[in-house]
């Protein structure tokens, strides 16, 4: 039996209803980041003011700093790099797949067309800040033929930073190439816009500028959406939206995530091929998977120290008549039997050649050099180099040269968020221990460029006092003309593997270096027992 009202009640149940509503208009105004509603999943999100909610299996959030989604495990690839330390600095890698030529023609013109659209856009110099370009790479899938190549650039214009990538996807015969775009139906394009949108604006995350509102019109395009396609281990789409497009810049890239059951309805028959090859691959299991932190990085950090305009100037060629003796200890890094005996280098007249950004496609010639000869050196390797050559990293450590760290993606380490340095650091240390069996001995700051408060990583950072500016040259008369002049005992010469230059430099440079009565060493003998909190720039100059 249902009893009735009375008027008093029903009164007062009027009263309740508008005084809840009344409240709620007044707690809807406060906004949180990029004007969503800072305490509910339900925020205003049209023209009308109509509420918008979040799509049941559609989920949106911040990408963390280092996040890879998708990335697996990386095969045996050859890498290609493009980098100038000329204004705007670049720096960019991308991998040659075997057989795969379409896909390694579409990497190679997304990867050149951003460095030209960079240089074109970079304009006059920003004073003291340099506009900076790094892209790197790493696989989301690799399986059954099928191979996926994610490209991310993170671009330094002077007062700020976005980021962006773009997957890839193609086979192994070399007959098909698809982008994201390509893996979903086109009638399912503005479903998919529609339903990424809502549940962004349902999670706070909208375009609009910091402390601003949304622009409801102001709709992201399914091109920019579907730039990055990866899959989660279930088979659900995966999207990774560039800084800008669904978001305020200084949120960063988001990732969208959608449940298998609504993706199955989006995808082609290409895309259903693509995704079964990236489950069999394991997503979310690869060592890239793991993000260095669940934050944003926001805007990048001040530097203390800015990176130099210049590199550092060669140590005239005179001969110093005393050199401090390093002490004679032996590293933390394990070395092979096969390496020989140690140099001391408080009798011999040392200099330590070292090489930045490998390992390349040039970097097994530069190692026959050395070993044909006798010499050693060090290798400042990057972690996705490390994980695509293996073969080429353990043969440093069994011929005895030095296996150091020069970050994951070479961005500048004063210009990034101390996290997010010490992540670029850390993880590229833990692919060379993987490798090797053994710790990196140093690392190495690309562009020289740290400031006081940039984490070291447990690691010395050992910068250089000859520059042979092989990355400008591109010749190896001139490189070797400049290591040369430099030379001095307790010398640390810079090169980088990854020039074909500097390979038929190296057999010259050691063989008139040895005729000069030098012992071509590795930083770890030339500068004896590491301190993880300095910076060695010779065995006569450090910092710290």
């Amino acid at each position: 039996m249902t009893a009735r009202r009375t008027a008093p009640a029903v009164i007062a149940a009027a009263l309740v209803v508008a005084l809840v509503v009344a409240l709620g208009a007044c707690t809807a105004a406060p906004t949180g980041p990029g004007g969503g509603s800072a305490t509910s999943a339900t925020v205003s999100g049209t023209a009308s003011g109509t509420a918008s909610r979040a799509v049941p299996g559609v989920q949106v959030r911040a990408l963390g700093d280092g996040e890879d989604p998708g990335a697996v495990d990386v095969p045996e690839l050859q890498v290609v790099t493009e980098d100038s330390w000329a204004r705007p600095t670049l720096h960019a890698k991308w991998p040659l797949v075997p057989g795969a030529k379409r896909l390694n023609q579409a990497l190679d013109a997304t990867v050149r067309g951003r460095i030209a659209s960079f240089r074109k856009d970079a304009g006059a110099e920003l004073g003291d800040a340099v506009p900076d370009l790094t892209t790197t790479w790493s696989v989301t899938a690799d399986h059954d033929g099928v191979v996926g190549i994610r490209l991310t650039s993170t671009e330094f214009g002077g007062a700020s930073t976005s980021d962006d990538s773009r997957t890839t996807y193609g086979t192994r015969d070399g007959s098909t190439v698809w982008r994201g775009a390509d893996l979903v139906r086109g009638d399912g394009h503005e479903r998919l816009v529609t339903d990424v949108l809502a549940s962004a604006r349902a999670a706070g995350v909208v375009r609009a500028p910091e402390g601003g509102t949304a622009e409801p019109g102001d709709t992201p395009s399914a091109e920019a959406l579907l730039a990055d396609v990866s899959f989660t281990r279930e088979g659900g789409l995966r999207l990774v939206v560039a800084s800008g497009e669904l978001a305020a810049s200084d949120a960063g890239r988001l990732m969208v995530t959608i449940d298998r059951a609504r993706s199955d309805e989006l995808l082609t028959e290409a895309g259903r091929r693509v995704r079964d090859a990236a489950v069999a691959s394991r997503p979310d299991t690869g060592p890239a998977a793991a993000p260095t932190t669940s934050a944003p990085a926001g805007p990048p950090a001040s530097p203390e120290v800015p990176a130099p305009s210049e590199p550092p100037t060669p140590t005239p060629s005179t001969e110093p008549t005393t050199v401090p003796a390093p002490p004679a200890t032996t590293p933390a890094t394990t070395r092979s039997p096969k390496a020989g005996a140690r140099v001391d280098c408080a009798v011999a007249r040392c200099i330590a050649l070292t090489f930045d950004d490998g390992p390349g496609r040039h970097t097994p010639a530069i190692l026959d050099a050395l070993a044909a000869r006798g010499a050693r050196a060090t290798f400042f390797t990057m972690g996705p180099a490390v994980q695509a050559q293996p073969g080429v990293v353990r043969r440093m450590r069994d011929l005895g040269m030095d296996v150091g760290n020069h970050t994951w993606t070479h961005k500048q380490l004063n210009r990034i968020p101390a996290e997010q340095a010490r992540g670029e650091l850390t993880r590229t240390s833990a692919a060379i221990r993987e490798v090797t069996g053994a710790d990196p001995v140093a690392a190495r700051p690309p562009y020289g460029a740290f400031s006081a408060s940039t984490p070291h990583a447990g690691l010395p950072f050992v910068l250089w006092d000859v520059d042979t500016e092989d990355w400008k040259n591109r010749d190896a008369a001139a490189t070797t003309r400049r290591a040369l002049a430099g030379a001095h005992r307790g010398a640390i010469v810079l090169m980088h593997d990854i020039h074909p230059s500097t390979a038929r430099a190296v057999p010259g440079i050691v063989d008139q270096l040895k005729a000069r009565g030098y012992s071509l060493v590795t930083v770890s003998e030339l500068l004896g027992d590491l301190d993880a909190g300095r910076s060695y720039y010779s065995a006569q100059r450090s910092r710290g």
